[in-house]
């Protein structure tokens, strides 16, 4: 039997993951809203700026891979930013864009 896993850890996990159209990691992005941990399940919500974002799905794959790769079954919830939230994140986008 091994050690449980500790949130630290499976944050750790998920901050590697990338926002695809930036490559910054989501948690830099501050798009991973809530993480909770049940025995076997990992449920994580992301916010996204725009409701038909063409890459939910590579996000949602991202996410899982990780967690799943813990031994834990991954759920991915999507929510929308508030207009705040979108505000500062297209402002990152923008100097993101700058950078290159």
């Amino acid at each position: 039997m091994h050690e449980p896993i500790s949130e630290e850890e499976i944050w750790k996990a998920i901050s590697k993951v990338k926002y695809p159209a930036l490559d910054r990691a989501l948690v830099e992005l501050d798009m991973v809203k809530d993480l909770i941990v049940k025995i076997t399940k990992v449920i994580v919500t992301i916010a996204l700026p725009f409701p038909s974002s063409p890459i939910i799905n590579k996000i949602v794959r991202s996410v899982k891979k990780p967690l799943e790769e813990l031994g834990f079954k991954a759920e991915v919830k999507i929510t929308l930013m508030s207009k705040e939230e979108k505000e500062k994140f297209l402002g990152m986008e923008k100097d993101t864009l700058k950078e290159l």
